[in-house]
């Protein structure tokens, strides 16, 4: 119940709403994060920088997703392409629902998005 998303991952939160999706992460400090209360969905922005972020910054944008997948709710992680601060947001997250090491959820997502770059994953 995880998803990963880029900056063009929606036109509106209603989208979001008709597959599903509950919660909302944006993880790019340079993205605005939208109002979804009038539609329902959970709207957290956290915003990791393009280069190092603070140890307890990485620790909350991926807390986030996983206590709410937690606790029932679909999440979107978005950032600009998806393919860096969102894909660690989200391989984290599953790696501590899964107990998988996250070299391992890594490699998952890159079968599914083979343009994923590894030496660009890491915060």
């Amino acid at each position: 119940n995880i998803w990963l998303g880029d900056k063009m991952a929606y036109e509106s939160l209603m989208d979001l709403k008709k597959v599903g999706i509950t919660t909302l992460v944006v993880v790019a400090d340079e993205m605005n994060a939208p109002a979804g209360q009038e539609v329902g969905i959970k709207v957290f922005k956290v915003g990791l920088l393009s280069g190092p972020n603070y140890g307890h910054v990485k620790d909350l944008a991926c807390h986030i997703p996983k206590y709410m997948t937690q606790n029932g709710e679909i999440v979107l992680i978005q950032s600009i392409t998806g393919l860096t601060r969102g894909a660690f947001v989200a391989a984290r997250a599953v790696c501590e629902l899964e107990n998988k090491s996250i070299y391992e959820v890594f490699q998952e997502i890159k079968e599914l998005v083979p343009e994923l770059d590894l030496s660009k994953v890491y915060l």
